[in-house]
């Protein structure tokens, strides 16, 4: 069903929300938002703004990285390089996408190595990811001392 929702996304049929980001604009389902996003099913629920004109703005993000975050929600996969991975996050945190800035942290967890200890740290400390922050501390006290 969500393959047959994405088709139907990016013919821009029955699409009756749009997503701006810097200089995109981002066709949707107002329902695929709802049912992957509980930043989206409030705005959604309510008499908001951006419900009755059907257009949200989010600014002061990474545009590709919204773009990023509606795929997941059609596909349920993002794939993205490691230096825009922290960008991703905040994305997707803002938007409560929980899968996806969670399967983000793992992934850097499974690949801790001396290479991406310190953006990994960062990124943990940052949006208290306490098991990714937890593994960042064990590797460094076996690798660092």
């Amino acid at each position: 069903m969500l393959a047959k929702f994405n088709e139907l996304r990016k013919s821009s049929k029955h699409c009756d929300f749009i997503i701006r980001a810097g200089n995109k604009e981002i066709p949707v389902h107002r329902c695929v938002l709802s049912a992957n996003s509980e930043y989206f099913d409030g705005m959604l629920s309510h008499d908001t703004k951006e419900n009755s004109e059907g257009v949200v703005d989010i600014k002061e993000v990474v545009p590709e990285c919204v773009v990023k975050c509606v795929d997941f929600m059609y596909t349920g996969e993002a794939a993205v390089q490691e230096n825009k991975q922290r960008d991703l996050i905040h994305v997707s945190h803002m938007l409560q996408l929980h899968r996806l800035y969670n399967g983000i942290a793992n992934s850097r967890e499974i690949r801790l190595d001396f290479s991406s200890f310190f953006r990994t740290w960062n990124i943990a400390s940052l949006y208290s990811f306490k098991k990714l922050l937890e593994s960042c501390n064990e590797f460094c006290k076996y690798h660092c001392f």
